[in-house]
């Protein structure tokens, strides 16, 4: 599967088009109190609560992280029941989207642009160098709570993202040999300055 890189920098174009190390950040790194760009205020949030979260809000927003809890809250009319989790996960994450486009690269506050030839091979490339199995998969939105690696806000479906994610919980560098990517043009130019 093809996919495409939105950089910031040209140079950073030189290990995915002609080999070297990239880093690979936490997926932490992208969380900010403002979505804006690559940033979210709910990434690495994994929220698959069930129920109604109204009679919750203010005890679930004092909890910063639970696991397959139940919550019950006896009112006249019987209980009300809100199950599931509420936690932050980390993990290695490289995000690419799936259409290559002009104004999803100004969007995302990006400069230039690289086609990943196989997402899939890229994958296993380095799964073999983190010594983890990642997964690759599209992402989906939603307009519920519900969040988790590749399911993220209706407000972040303009990105049209493809996820690489590995359980790892350190930042970490991965050797990239050449021809794993080609710079292509957006708007009759390579860069966009």
């Amino acid at each position: 599967m093809t996919v495409y890189l939105y950089l910031t920098k040209p140079e950073w174009t030189v290990p995915w088009t002609q080999g070297g190390t990239i880093p690979i950040s936490l997926a932490s790194a992208y969380r900010s109190t403002k979505r804006r760009g690559i940033f979210t205020p709910d990434e690495n949030l994994i929220n698959d609560l069930h129920g109604d979260l109204s009679a919750f809000s203010p005890l679930i927003e004092s909890i910063p992280n639970f696991k397959d809890c139940a919550f019950v809250n006896n009112t006249a009319n019987g209980p009300i029941a809100l199950l599931g989790s509420r936690y932050f996960d980390d993990g290695l994450v490289l995000s690419f989207c799936v259409e290559r486009s002009w104004m999803i690269c100004r969007k995302l506050g990006k400069t230039c642009c690289v086609k990943i030839h196989d997402v899939e091979s890229l994958k296993l490339l380095v799964d073999e160098q983190l010594g983890e199995i990642g997964i690759s998969a599209r992402c989906q939105y939603t307009d519920t709570h519900q969040r988790n690696h590749f399911l993220k806000s209706t407000a972040d479906s303009w990105q049209m993202e493809h996820r690489l994610f590995w359980a790892a919980r350190e930042p970490a560098e991965v050797l990239l040999p050449p021809g794993i990517g080609t710079l292509v043009q957006l708007r009759n130019r390579y860069f966009l300055l």
